[in-house]
């Protein structure tokens, strides 16, 4: 028999379906194991290979059945390959540029953009890191197609749907035109404001990346911080982060 110990902190799992009409949430930070090889293989491959039965959760920071439902939703809204969750909207701002971006790379962009990436740009990605920022009129058709002929080396195109806060609006056709002229360039755009509601950027555009600050209207009620990045498959398939 276990020890008393041992018994006090080990808990007995629920037997049958557990059918919540809501989505329970999950705050372990970890979670147990089968065996050790059980765990090498979630560290090796991020559960998306273990065996049926057994757990592809190890540790929060990772991967956590609450944010898989999120991402999973949103992905199901907004069409693509997948979605990853961040803690705010500049968290998923400021990872996939410095996913995408190095030293000697160049990014377009606009000139009106959310404060919090106009700072990103320019104190992180400008002056720390070494990364040509190009900033352009988005309100201007061809400004994209324009600073993408000058600039060599260019390797994201980014921009607001509808800026904030000036409320801009990108002219979307003439921004993948741009890119269609460029090789191995990522476009990324931020929709918070309109969302795929009003504007599915993914499959009306094959836009490669679509950032959401989830604590505008994916939460709607002022009680989140949130963001996310939304990969489109192919540019999954094309680029290697970083």
């Amino acid at each position: 028999m276990d020890s008393f110990e041992t018994r006090c902190v080990k808990h007995k799992e629920v037997e049958g379906r557990v059918t919540s009409l809501s989505t329970p949430i999950f705050a372990s930070s970890t979670f147990q194991l089968d065996s050790i090889e059980h765990g090498d293989l979630l560290c090796n491959t991020g559960g998306d290979f273990v065996s049926a039965g057994s757990s592809n959760y190890l540790y929060s920071r990772l991967r956590n059945p609450t944010v898989d439902v999120a991402e999973n939703s949103i992905t199901q809204i907004e069409g693509g390959h997948g979605t990853v969750l961040f803690g705010s909207g500049m968290a998923a701002i400021s990872s996939t540029l410095l996913a995408f971006l190095k030293a000697g790379d160049t990014i377009i962009m606009p000139y009106c953009s959310y404060g919090g990436t106009n700072e990103v740009s320019t104190y992180l990605l400008e002056k720390r890191l070494g990364v040509n920022v190009v900033r352009v009129d988005a309100r201007t058709p061809t400004s994209y197609i324009e600073a993408a002929k000058s600039h060599p080396g260019v390797r994201v195109l980014y921009g607001e749907l509808i800026s904030n806060p000036r409320a801009d609006l990108l002219d979307m056709e003439a921004f993948v035109l741009a890119a269609s002229t460029l090789k191995d360039v990522v476009t990324i755009v931020d929709n918070t404001f309109a969302t795929a509601y009003n504007k599915a950027l993914i499959p009306e555009y094959g836009v490669d990346v679509v950032i959401n600050s989830c604590t505008k209207y994916y939460g709607g009620h002022s009680d989140i911080l949130a963001g996310k990045s939304l990969l489109y498959l192919l540019c999954a398939n094309r680029f290697k982060m970083g």
